[in-house]
């Protein structure tokens, strides 16, 4: 988080046993998510989550100014971060593999009041699916945001459907 925070002009230095950091505001920037990956031609491992979505805030700060974001972690908790502010009047676009976020302009009128319900936590389902098949008892999660968590879970579904676990959906329902 903290070498994300650099790329937008933060600056940190250890004090006693912690860190202090300070900016004078944060500044658009290019960033590549890739950097932060376990391998430079696959974008994975547990940083580069953390380092998009650290990034997205970090944007989300800015003035003004164009962030470019590259190699973005794609999965819900990140997309979800965009839409948001997309509502709140971010430009929020698309370029190839690249993610560009420019705030809104100081003269537009501010958004009312947003209401966002959020996507299920994608580790958590996971978890007790996980859960629930080594100890072979049946599972039912309800109040999970159906669509939204498909499309997160697309591949791990996918896997667990090959291993032969059953999942029943309801509209905001999975027995498993």
């Amino acid at each position: 988080m903290l070498a994300v925070l650099e790329h937008f002009g933060a600056h940190f230095r250890p004090e006693g046993q912690g860190i202090q950091g300070e900016t004078e505001g944060f500044t658009a920037c290019t960033i590549d998510c890739m950097a932060f990956s376990e391998r430079s031609d696959l974008l994975t491992g547990p940083l580069v989550s953390g380092a998009t979505k650290t990034a997205i805030l970090a944007a989300a700060c800015t003035r003004s100014g164009q962030t470019r974001i590259r190699d973005p972690y794609p999965k819900p908790d990140v997309t979800e971060l965009l839409h948001l502010l997309a509502q709140a009047g971010f430009i929020v676009r698309r370029e190839g593999r690249d993610l560009i976020l420019i705030p809104p302009d100081g003269g537009s009128p501010r958004p009312p009041a947003l209401r966002h319900h959020v996507v299920s936590c994608l580790s958590e389902v996971i978890t007790f699916i996980a859960l629930s098949q080594h100890c072979k008892v049946p599972l039912t999660l309800i109040g999970l945001t159906g669509n939204r968590l498909r499309q997160g879970l697309a591949a791990e579904f996918a896997l667990l459907d090959a291993m032969g676990v059953g999942l029943d959906w309801g509209e905001n329902v999975l027995r498993v």
